[in-house]
């Protein structure tokens, strides 16, 4: 439970610098593929869907 709040809390993050600022999806993201992959690996799960919406738009929408 701990770990999925950790996530959510990083998922919260990530929508509000790219709400904040006028940079790309993609810089704001960078990194955020080896975050997953690590956290599959952590939680020895064989995947994990993530999306991003920010101001009722999808920015970011991924399947791990």
């Amino acid at each position: 439970m701990r770990r999925v709040f950790s996530v959510l809390v990083a998922l919260c993050l990530v929508a509000t610098r790219i709400s904040a600022q006028q940079t790309s999806v993609e810089s704001k993201l960078q990194g955020f593929d080896a975050y997953m992959a690590q956290v599959l690996k952590d939680w020895n799960v064989p995947g994990i869907g993530v999306g991003v919406v920010v101001k009722d738009k999808v920015v970011f929408a991924k399947g791990y």
